[in-house]
Formats: C-alpha cells, structure tokens, sequence
C-alpha cells in the first residue's frame, strides 16, 4: 500500500496498534543522505489546536534572500487522538492537505517538532520526510526522549543528544540565557547538515525566523477563525 495512504488511513481509523508497527517498517527506510547543496526553497511548519480542530501554517522561506515569500494556511478535524510518541498521524494528515495544494516543492521542510530524536526515530519530521521523499528537520522547543549534558551559556553551542551510546540529536543554545531547542534529522539530511542550517537560519527570537513566523502565523489564524465561527 502507498505509505501516505497508510498513513492516512491509520489517522482516520485510530488504529494504534498498526500505528505503532508502521513506524517501525518506516524506521528501516530512515536515509541520513547529504543534501550537498545549499537548500534555497524552506518550508517552515507549525501546528495549533483547539479541541478536536487543527490549524496548520507552512511557510516557505527564501534562504539566499533570507525573507519570507508565502504563507499558507489550512484547518480541518483532527481525528488521531494525542497520544506522546504518535504525534506523525494526528499531525500528518492535516499537514499533507495543505502541502498537496502548495505546489511547489520545497529543498526542505523544517517541522516544529522531533524528527529521529523519538523513542522509534519516528518523529513527525522524520516520518513525513520518508513519504514525501524530501529532506527534513525535527526543530522542537522540548525534549521528548534521550539524554545530555546543558551546553554552555553562549550563542550557537550545542551538547550531543544521546539515547544510551546512539546519537539521536543536538541540544542548541539558540539565544544567550534562554532555555534551548532541540534539533535532529528528519530523514534525507545528515546529522551534521541538521544542526548546521539551523544555526545559519535567520534568527531573532529563541526559533529560527521561518520558525517563528509559522508559529505566529498559525496563531493568528486559529484566533482568526474561532471569532469568525462565534460570529464575532
């Protein structure tokens, strides 16, 4: 079965088992390859709720001119319930509508959330990289698994993110005096290639801008959206 279907399907039906046993298919087919080239196209993702709805902002970024060109947004039903580890099928379906509707495809795509720093290696970043077959980036404000040692109190250092002897990620102090982000691979994109587009990215605030203008951009639109349905 095509695997965006199966995702898909998975979603929509809440079957939690084969949820669980599709990631670990996928985990096999996880590519650390090098992009080799400098990635001009981005697409910044983020994701909001409110109850059963989702919100969903892609924003494709312009990374030699290091300016926004478009945003886009979507809403819809969410279906998958949020159970930790699962987050690709409550947050992949809603995601793909809006990506299928882009038409343009992008050198990479940057999700707020983990990629191969998961308990399976199965983040959302990594999980839709394999079915889109399109580099990806995990960029996350928390920690989900895995353990490391706090880097040092300076712009840009990083400590390895360890699960027992594997690497699975870098903890980033993106700002002086801020807690950091934890970034890992999707799939697509080595290890090193992660952390290092992430700390060229254009920054301001805690998250690389593309980043935070897709968390802002979503935001706005859910609020805009609930005042529309109450009729404000």
């Amino acid at each position: 079965m095509n695997l965006i279907k199966e995702t898909l399907e998975i979603s929509k039906n809440r079957d939690y088992k084969y949820a669980r046993t599709l990631q670990l298919e996928l985990r096999e087919k996880i590519a650390f390859t090098s992009m080799r080239d400098k990635p001009k196209k981005i697409f910044g993702v983020d994701l909001a709720y409110k109850e059963n709805r989702g919100f969903v902002s892609i924003v494709l970024w312009d990374n030699e001119k290091n300016e926004v060109v478009s945003v886009f947004n979507r809403n819809g039903l969410i279906e998958f319930p949020y159970i930790p580890g699962f987050l690709s099928f409550r947050e992949f379906p809603l995601f793909y509508e809006l990506f299928r509707k882009i038409h343009i495809k992008p050198d990479l795509i940057i999700f707020d959330g983990h990629g191969y720093a998961h308990m399976r290696r199965m983040g959302i970043a990594t999980h839709a990289g394999i079915l889109l077959g399109i580099p990806t980036i995990g960029c996350a404000k928390s920690r989900l698994t895995g353990k490391h040692t706090m880097p040092d109190n300076k712009l840009n250092t990083f400590s390895l993110l360890k699960d027992n002897d594997e690497l699975i990620g870098y903890v980033l102090r993106s700002r002086v005096n801020v807690k950091p982000i934890f970034i890992s691979p999707g799939s697509n994109i080595t290890f090193k290639e992660s952390i290092n587009i992430i700390i060229k990215l254009k920054r301001k605030t805690k998250l690389p801008m593309i980043m935070q203008i897709a968390h802002n951009s979503c935001e706005s639109y859910k609020r805009n959206i609930m005042i529309n349905q109450r009729g404000l």
